[in-house]
This record gives C-alpha cells, structure tokens and sequence, in this order.
C-alpha cells in the first residue's frame, strides 16, 4: 500500500505540476512482439540491396517476402519486410496496417492486399504524399489495445496499454486516472481522452524534437501540449487522408479488375471463335526442324501482298504460339498437348489458307492449297563462315541462302552491294529522352543531383528522387497552375519535366532559370512566413507561365487530334488497299497467260512463308498447280493443264529438260519452274522425285522415268548395271507388264508403283530388304519386280524412303447384314530393323494394327522415320525420333511401332468408362456405377434412383477433359409399356458439364444452382431411347451430371462420354489429319479445310465476337472466296448465321454465340457497360479492342474527407 500511494502521489504531483513521467524508449506488451525487424537496433539494409529491392514489381516482391510459399504474407513476414522496402515503421502500426490491409480478417494478406499496403506506404507513389512516422503515436497504441475497433478501451486494457508504454503505476493510481480522464462517465476512455493523458504525461519535448519541430527554450509546458496536440492532428489528418485515399484505390483497382476480366473472357471468347474459323480453313503441322533447322526457322513478320499488308498477322503468331506452348511464357501458362513435341511455328502462314498437299525435301518444304498456290520454306545456310583474305565475298554480300537453297525456293538472287569498310560513322535519329534523363534534369532543377552517386537508374530512384518532398513538387506546380489533388509524386515529377522542357522551348534557357529561382525564393519565403512576398513572386511565375498554359492546352489538344486522324487515316487506307486487293485479285484469276522471258514457260511464282523465301503473291489464275513433289534437290509440279515443270539441281538429268535452245547443258540447274517438254500434251496426274531420279504418271497409266540410273532405279534394264549413266530425257518403262499405272514414288536408291490392278512393282537398290522381295533377293533389281507374296491384296498407294517402303492396300465397303462397314487399308511394311523397328526382308504389317483392326488411307516413307494417317483422321508416326520427328517428347529417342500423334486428331473414346459416380438417392442395387460399366441395354444392370425431387445422376472424370459427345442410354428392359413408362419419365432432363463439384442437395433450388455454375447444359424433351448432344466447341469439364426437373424417379441403362482427358480445348485444333508427309528429320501434317458453306458460319461467329476477327479473316483467299459467293452472302447478313434471340437486357440481342438464355461473354460485356458503350464513336464499336480500352479507362471516384474537427475518428 505504501508504494502505491507513493506512484499515486507521484502521478498525482507530475499532473498538477506539469512534469512529464519518464517514457521508456520501446514498450513491450506480452501479446505484441516487436523483436526482429521493427525492433529497436535492427541493422540497416546494405544500399546495394535496397536499390535492387525498389526497382522490383509487386508481384516479385510478394513472392520474395513469402517464404513459406503459402500464397499470402503473415505478420511475421510483414513485419521482416517492411523495413527491407526502406520504410521505417513502429511495431504498433506495422500491425495497424497489416490489419488494415487483411480485409477478409485471414490474419495474412494476398497479393491484392498486399497492393494496397504497398499503396499506402509509399510516399511517392500515393497522391497524399503521406508514409508513415518512425516513432509511436497516441493513435498507434491506443489502436493497438482497441481490439474490437470500437473506439474505446475498457480499464484491463488501459492497464496493458500504460504497461506497453512504460508507465507502472499501482492498481488504485491507475484506477485513479482512469476515472479521472473518462469525462463522460462512461467506463471507457475513449481516444480523445486517451490522447489528453498521453499529451500530460508524455516527454512533449522530446516528442517535437522527433517531429522536427523547434521546442522554444523558454515556453512552458500548456504551450509545448498545445504544439505537440496541433502537429497530432496535422498528422493524423494526413494519415486519415492517406489511408482514404488507400481505400479509395483499392476499389478503383478492384473496379479495373473486374473490367480487365470482363474483357480478359470476352477477348479469349472473340480468339476462340477466331481459332475456330482459322481451323475451319485448314491448318499445316510440323514437327522437327530437319537435319540442320532449316524448318524451323521464323515466320514472316508479315504475309501481305504487294497490293495489300496483312492485318492481324501478329495475332494469329500470338495464338499460334499459344496453341503450341511455344515461348516461356506460353509453356507455362497455356500448356497444350504440343508442348515439348517439337512442333514448329512458322506453319501459322498457313493457317486458314486451306492447305491441301505438302512435299518435303532434304532443304526445302512445299505446301500446295486450293487456290492453286504453292507456299515454300527451309533453306540451308553457308556453312563457312570465315573468309580469306582476297576473297570476293570479303567486299560483296553473299546472301543468308546456299545457292542450292535459293533455287529450290525460287527466291531473288541477292544484290551485289559493296561493303564500304572505312570508319565512316551512320547518324542516327535522336532517341527519345529516358526516363533516367527525366529524373537527372528534375534534380538538377531542385539542386539536389549528385554526380558521385553514379548514373544507374536504379540508384537515383532510391536515394536521389526520395530527397525530393512531396510538398516541394507540389508546390512547383501549383506556380505554374497545375491541379495536384490526386496524383503521386512521380507523376508530379513527370509533369514537371514537361512544363520544363516547354518553358525552355518556347520562352528560352535564361527564362526558365528565372522561373525555376522564383520557385526556390517562394518556397523559402514560405518556410520563413513571408507569406506576402512568396505571394507577389508567385504571381509573377502565373503571369510568365499564362500564354504557356494555353499553348500547352492547345498542343495537347492537337496531339490527341493528330492521333485520332491518323487512326481514321490508317483504317480508311487499308480499306481502300483491301477493296484495290479484292479487284486485283478478281483480274489475277482471269488474267491472261504470263510466260517468263524468255521460251514458253509459264511465269509461276512461289511464295515463302519466312524472311528466306520470295513475297507472298496474288493468286494467278493461270498459274494454278494441282500437284506439287519434291526430291532432295530438286522439285516439281503439275499444273491443272497437265503440264510438268521442275527446278533445282541438275544434276544426272534429273529435271528432264534435256538439250534446248534455252538450256544447251542437260544437267544444268534451273532457278525457277521450267517446262518438260517431252511431257507436253501427255496430261501428268502424279509425280515423285527422289534423291537424283524422277517419275511421274500420266494419264490412261503411262510411267516416265530419268535421271540417274545408278543402283538400277530408273528399272531401264541390266545394260545400266555395267557403267554409271543417267537419262535425262523422260522414258516410258515398259517393262512393267501391267496395264498401266496409278501411283509411283522414288526413293534415294529405289522405286515402286502400283499397277492400275492393284498390283505393287518395286526396282532398285535391294540392301536392307527395301523391296520387300525376300531375303534370297536382298540385290539390286534393274527391272521393275512383281511382289508376289501377297496375291490376294489389291494396292493403292506406295511411298519409297531412304532404306524402306510403305505399301498400303485398297479401302472397301462391304455389307454385314444391313450395316455397311470398310475393310481394307492395311499397311504392309519392307526394310531394316533400324529404321523400321523389326527387319522386314518381305512386305508384312504390325501386329498392333491388325489387333486394333486400324484402317490406313495414307503412308509416307522418310529418312529414318515414316508416318501414316488413318481412316479416323490420326496420324500415326514411327522410327528415328531426331529433332522430335515423329512428335514426341524429346526423351523417346526412337519408336519401334506405330505410335499416335496426341497433339492432333485422337479418335474420341468414352472416358468416363469406370469412373466415379453418384446418384441422389439408389433404390435396391441400381447403384450409380451401373451408369459407366459399358452395358448400353440395361437388361441385367441400370441406374435407378428412388422417388426424390429433382433427381440427379454424376459421373467425375477425374480431371479435366475436352468432351465431344455425350450418349445417353435409356432402359430397354421389361415389357414394352414399362420401358416407354421408364424413357418418357426420363424426360424433360438436363445434361450439363461442369468444371467445379456441383451441389449434392435435391429439389429446391438444386436444379437451377447446378445449370448456373455448368460451363455448357442441354435440355433434352424428345422421347428416345438414345439421346446425342455434341457439345459446343471448346468445352473442358470434369463433372457430368444428368438431372430431372420433377418429382420422379431417375432411370437410364448408360451415359457415354467422349473425348480426350486432360486436354486443353482453347489449344487443340478442330479437324482431323487428312494427309501427311515424312522427310529428312521432319513430319508435316494436312488437316484439311471444312465445306464453304460452314466456313461463311465460321465466319459469321467470329465477326460477331469481333469486328476485327472478319478484318483478319477477308484478307486470306478462303474467305475472300466465301464472302464474294451471293448465295453463302445471304447467310452472313449482319454476322449472324442461324443466331438465336437472347434475352439482353429490357431487349432481345441475336448472337450466333449466345446458347438458349445463356449470353455469350462479348454479349455480357456489352450488356453490363452499355452506357459507356454507346457514348463511343459509332465507327469504333466494331472492334473489341477499342470497347476495352474504353472500358479500362475508368477515372477514381472522388475522394472521401476526413472530419477536420475530429482527425482521430476518421
């Protein structure tokens, strides 16, 4: 008792006196640890570190600051993190704001939140200017022990809150005080009355001398109080507008947020439509690079004509890119089934331009699509790369290309330029001023710009630019009549640099210098309270600066005018190119024959698809090709006339061109496409090239052969076996003894052919059992051999390779009962072990494929590898799997047996056979798993709930799939009136796909919950004892779930559901693989294009999600051809083929996109900002990039003030 009537007195005394009671300099209270960083002696963080630190972005930051990579940031972290960030803060308000921050009450804050505290924390990036103080306020503690956030602290927590500050007073003195300051007797302090004891018994001195505020030597305490209580408030004011305008960030943000995911869906809504036109006119894969990457090489940055740039291309890179995991980024984040197969990126200049044919050479590739043009790419570089002293091409360009490679792909010979090589210096245009010269001349401008601290960007924003107050830049642009209210110091700054740079240009150096010491002079009669004299030289920078404002104005005016007319100006130019490009292309179709110089060779152009290759082109009517082939080193074509033309190396005579007026050396080269004239008038139907011979087949089944005739390819007879020679004029092979020819292929070192009988003839290098004659023929054969070891097969295809050949047989249909069925297209195989997977001295196939009864309609024979495609659309790949040839991952260095190629077509199978499954309710043993064990009859077993409302039924997949069809099956047991009883109350029902678990309770509102959280959902009314919904494209789900809308029983034999598991249907391409084609470490693959008529759908859907989408689109020959067909034009009106009416607001909207009352997500962004919408120019609603960036561009709502009177209570 004695001492606490001692403290009391004690307290009592330094009350009335004036004293203050001593207060330590760092508190404690049990529950509120201050070790660690934000304690008391923490080490400052190296500069180096710090520097690096401040340039980081948020999200780096947030993820170097969780260290237990939960997701989100605790206390403790926050606490380790603040002062790395250079922001001293006490413990008490480092809590504050972490609290302030953790708007769910969590107890950690993510990545949004953690924003927000970035936001309000950091003085230069708030429009306040605020960031919080380095010693504890009144407001601090109090808020501290204000657990429930009421304003009030009762007296146990009055007692923990004089603890935590250091005072220790006994109970009845504590009590004392208490009753004392609770002036409204309502036994609570409140904070206004917890901040008058903490004014009386604080170090007041101590207190300003911390603020930076001057303590008079003789003023007494009242004053020191009443000082000390107006720096409070002033502070507390700021740091109440600080924290509002925090707040009023957050909601902007969450605002853009919202936004930027409704434009972020209806962008990925407007791409996938897009996709899906692009897929509906065709598409070209490759996988492998080739022996030296010559395939895998950029594509053009742009594939426009002459007449016409292409719009968009970017674009479709950017998705082509995505579709094939190309890129780091797009690896990570939109993985697809191509990711690490290899394929290549520069076939997105084939996309959409229906692809029909593709031949593959050891350096070149061609593709050949419906319009007659044939795209061409690859090309070996010089493999020397230094040059002696002397040489000629020390002084001229060379060219990127191998001549070999130039003349395959029929690019320009390159100019001869002399290479100046004195040390004449090129001027440049003057780059555009950097931000780090920005900053450099703001300092200067306030003197503060330190030489010594080194230029580096990164140093001058972390210690130069913060010496620089919030105050000081306001203040400067406030002379210069700049509104500052809501905008940060940096872009203050900015701001500045602008004025600056004005004052300089327009009024000179001397004045801006006049300017900028009427600046320095107001700012220090401002700080000395020579308010009157800061006022008049203030006046005197408005009168300088008013003529300067309005120039400013009218400036930035005519910038933003400038732009939009140059905007206008650049889409009514394309469109003036795009209708000049729709007439010359018109005229091209009908223009008369052009020949090229000289002779009569038809001029072809070829069009390359990357920087290597020559300019896209027109299309040219006369110039149409039906058929492209290509050899090693030498190509050719057949045009609709039946005419052959060929180019490359001639070498041995392989182009056939023979001795003429224009070519006096049969084994010269040819640089471009030139005419067989042996062949002419004899219509060529197909051809092929090997390595140095050709062959092709005409019309009625003649076979004609030249080149070298080594190892006995050209099948002349035994007289080539005693010297090398080569034919160079096409020979018809009459040794066949068939009646004619339908198919021929040359390999490197053999041939083959079908008979138009179906019989198979092969001749030529017989090592490693290529000619599938058997082991006692393993020879070279200088006339074609009959292969009798399959009589009773009828062949239709034969592709030769490096060292093996494929054979395929005929496809039939035949009738089994009423059902017609195909048989037919088996693969029979001859060749080595090392390339085949087994030896195979005679024509056999693989026993998989016989097992799996798999139908073949296309093979190809390449180096080391070979692919086939089957009836299904799959393509199959096999052998050396060198640079990822074959389609598979990297670590499969070699395939024995025909593998299927994942990424594109994959026949759909029923995944949900054998999965998990529930019901609502299970009524004897017709349990949920009945629904998935393969019975479709529902005699033995079914599904079959009891009496529920509402029923459901739901299979889980296991993960997410791209699901094409759903079959539903219904009972088809017991008498005839019971099963129809059981299919009608089957009916109405919904099926619906899910990505999320949808809802176990029935009836009430289970039904609507589980149609709203689907990503797609049919409702069935028809009768039927098997239901089909073909989902919509580019659905993934998990969940599939059947469900009545009565009170009834559920009752079905089966659910089928077929599709691919884990497939990304953003990513995977529409269509199935209709020919491909294996080269030297390569595979190319032809999906091809769907009928007109679902083209001009296609398009309509893309044009509807978006205006630009049809600008991309009309620029390819598919859909030029679409859209100038009248008939299909009809379909197309307005972009809305066979669209529904959909409810949209107080109107009805008719998108094809939109899906029963379910709007599309471009309707629903438009739906949700139509007003902002229709305030916008009518020309740029078309475009969703242009409604988007409407969109974003939304401006903070005004900022809330904190009550002046009462700065603590805001």
């Amino acid at each position: 008792m004695k001492e606490a009537n001692s403290n009391e007195n004690d307290a009592e005394d330094a009350s009335k006196s004036g004293d203050e009671l001593p207060m330590p300099e760092s508190g404690r209270h049990p529950s509120y640890s201050t070790d660690g960083p934000t304690g008391e002696g923490t080490a400052p963080l190296p500069r180096n570190e710090f520097a690096a630190l401040s340039t980081q972005d948020p999200l780096a930051l947030f993820n170097k600051f969780d260290t237990d990579r939960s997701g989100s940031i605790s206390f403790p972290e926050f606490q380790e993190m603040i002062p790395q960030l250079g922001i001293s803060m006490t413990a008490p308000k480092c809590l504050k704001y972490f609290e302030m921050c953790d708007l769910d009450g969590s107890g950690a804050i993510d990545f949004e939140e953690f924003k927000v505290a970035l936001f309000a924390c950091d003085s230069d990036g708030n429009p306040v200017g605020f960031a919080p103080t380095t010693f504890l306020s009144p407001k601090d503690a109090f808020e501290m022990f204000d657990k429930d956030g009421s304003g009030k602290i009762d007296e146990d927590e009055f007692h923990f809150l004089l603890e935590y500050m250091g005072i220790r007073l006994n109970e009845a003195t504590e009590e004392k005080m208490f009753r004392k300051y609770d002036t409204d007797k309502s036994g609570f302090i409140e904070y206004k009355e917890w901040k008058k004891i903490w004014l009386r018994v604080g170090n007041t001195a101590k207190e300003l001398a911390d603020r930076g505020i001057d303590v008079p030597k003789f003023a007494t305490k009242s004053q020191l109080v009443r000082k000390l209580e107006l720096a409070l408030d002033e502070e507390e004011r700021q740091e109440a507008k600080a924290l509002l305008e925090a707040e009023r960030w957050r909601n902007w943000q969450r605002s853009i947020r919202h936004r930027t995911e409704m434009v972020r869906k209806a962008k990925a809504k407007a791409q996938e439509e897009l996709r899906s036109a692009l897929d509906a006119a065709g598409q070209v894969y490759v996988f492998g690079s080739g022996s030296l990457g010559q395939f895998g090489k950029e594509p053009k940055d742009a594939m426009g004509t002459a007449t016409l740039r292409h719009q968009g291309f970017d674009l479709l890179k950017k998705m082509w890119n995505e579709r094939l995991s190309i890129g780091e980024d797009n690896a990570k984040e939109n993985a697809s089934d191509f990711g690490g197969k290899g394929a290549n990126a520069n076939s997105v200049a084939l996309w959409g331009r229906r692809p029909e044919e593709l031949a593959l050479g050891d350096s070149v590739m061609y593709c050949l699509c419906e319009s007659g043009q044939i795209f061409a790419w690859g090309g070996n570089s010089h493999w020397w790369d230094e040059i002696e002293h002397g040489s000629y091409w020390r002084e001229h360009k060379r060219g990127e290309l191998t001549g070999r490679s130039r003349q395959l792909l029929v690019a320009p010979e390159p100019e001869i330029t002399f290479v100046h090589r004195n040390n004449e210096v090129a001027t440049s245009p003057p780059e555009p001023e950097s931000e780090l010269d920005r900053l450099k001349s703001v300092l200067q401008y306030y003197g503060l710009w330190d030489a010594s601290e080194g230029e580096s960007l990164t140093m001058v924003k972390s210690h130069m630019v913060p010496q620089i107050s919030y105050e000081r830049v306001k203040q400067s642009l406030q002379l210069r009549g700049k509104p500052c209210e809501e905008i940060s110091k940096m872009e203050m700054i900015n701001l500045l640099r602008e004025d600056m740079a004005l004052e300089r240009r327009i009024c000179g150096e001397a004045a801006h210098l006049k300017i900028r010491d009427l600046d320095r002079e107001v700012w220090d009669l401002l700080k000395r309270k020579k308010n009157k004299m800061a006022k008049r030289m203030a006046l005197e920078i408005a009168e300088i600066w008013l003529p300067l404002s309005h120039t400013q104005e009218r400036e930035k005016e005519e910038g933003h005018r400038k732009k939009r007319e140059l905007r206008e100006a650049e889409r009514v130019k394309y469109e003036e190119d795009y209708q000049k490009w729709t007439l010359r292309r018109k005229d091209c179709i009908q223009m008369a024959t052009q020949y090229t110089e000289r002779g009569r060779n038809v001029d072809i152009g070829i069009c390359g698809i990357t920087s290597r290759g020559p300019r896209v082109q027109t299309p040219r009517g006369y110039a149409r090709c039906r058929h492209v082939f290509s050899g090693s080193n030498h190509a050719g074509l057949v045009m609709e006339s039946g005419d052959c033309y060929m180019w490359g190396t001639g070498a041995s005579g392989r182009l056939g061109l023979d001795v003429s007026e224009e070519n006096k050396n049969p084994r010269a080269d040819a640089p471009h496409p030139t005419l067989v004239k042996k062949l002419e008038g004899k219509a060529v139907m197909q051809g092929s090239a090997g390595h140095s011979h050709t062959a092709v087949v005409c019309d009625g089944g003649d076979l004609f052969i030249w080149g070298s005739s080594g190892s006995g390819k050209l099948g002349l007879g035994e007289f080539c076996k005693k010297k090398e020679c080569y034919c160079s004029l096409p020979t018809s092979l009459g040794t066949l003894g068939c009646r004619g020819v339908a198919r021929v292929s040359c390999g490197a070192s053999h041939s083959a052919c079908v008979g138009l009988r179906g019989e198979l003839f092969v001749w030529g290098c017989g090592d490693s059992g290529r000619l599938g004659l058997g082991r006692g023929k393993i020879k070279d054969h200088y006339i074609p051999q009959r292969v009798v070891s399959l009589p009773d097969e009828r062949f239709c295809d034969v592709s030769c390779g490096s060292v093996h050949t494929l054979a395929l047989t005929v496809i039939e249909e035949e009738m089994v009962g009423t059902v017609t069925s195909l048989r037919g297209g088996r693969m029979y195989c001859a060749g080595p072990p090392n390339v085949l997977g087994a030896p195979f001295p005679y024509f056999r196939t693989y026993k998989s494929l016989e097992e799996c009864e798999v139908i073949i309609k296309q093979v190809s024979a390449g180096y080391q590898h070979q692919c086939a495609v089957t009836n299904e659309g799959e393509l199959l790949c096999w052998g050396s799997n060198r640079m990822q040839c074959c389609g598979h991952d990297e670590s499969v260095h070699f395939i024995s047996e025909p593998s299927l190629v994942r990424c594109l077509y994959e026949q759909p199978k029923n995944i949900a056979l054998g999965k998990p499954c529930r019901q609502s309710s299970v009524y004897g043993n017709c349990t949920a798993d009945n629904g998935v064990d393969g019975s479709i009859g529902g005699a033995a077993k079914h599904v079959q709930s009891q009496v529920d409302a509402q029923p459901y039924w739901e299979v889980d997949l296991r993960g997410q799939a791209d699901i094409s069809i759903i079959k539903l099956w219904s009972c088809t047991d017991g008498s005839p009136s019971s099963r129809s009883k059981a299919i009608q109350g089957m009916f109405p029902c919904w099926i619906m796909i899910s990505q999320l678990p949808l809802s176990s309770e029935i009836g009430g509102n289970s039904l609507r919950s589980s149609v709203d959280t689907s990503v797609a959902k049919i409702r069935l009314t028809e009768c039927k004892q098997l239901s089909i919904w073909k989902r919509p494209q580019g659905v993934t789900g998990r969940y599939v779930r059947i469900q009545l809308e009565a009170l009834t029983i559920l009752q079905f034999a089966q659910v089928e559901v077929y599709g691919r598991e884990g497939a990304a249907a953003g990513n995977r391409p529409s269509g199935r693989v209709d020919s491909a084609a294996a080269g030297r470490h390569v595979t190319a693959a032809v999906v091809r294009a769907i009928d007109p008529e679902n083209c001009a759908v296609a398009y309509g859907r893309a044009a509807a999600a978006d205006g630009y989408n049809g600008e991309v689109l009309r620029q390819l020959d598919a859909y030029a051809d679409v859209l100038s067909d009248e008939t299909l034009g009809m379909a197309l009106e307005n972009g809305r083929p066979g669209g529904r009416k959909t409810k949209m607001g107080n109107g009805w909207n008719e998108c094809p996109l939109c899906v029963g009352m379910d709007l599309c997500n471009v309707c629903r962004l438009k739906l949700e900002f139509k007003a902002e919408i229709d305030a916008m120019e009518t020309g740029s609603k078309a475009r969703l990039d242009d409604i988007a960036n409407h969109i974003l561009d939304v401006k903070k709502s005004p900022l809330a003030t904190a009550d002046a009177d009462a700065p603590g209570e805001a």
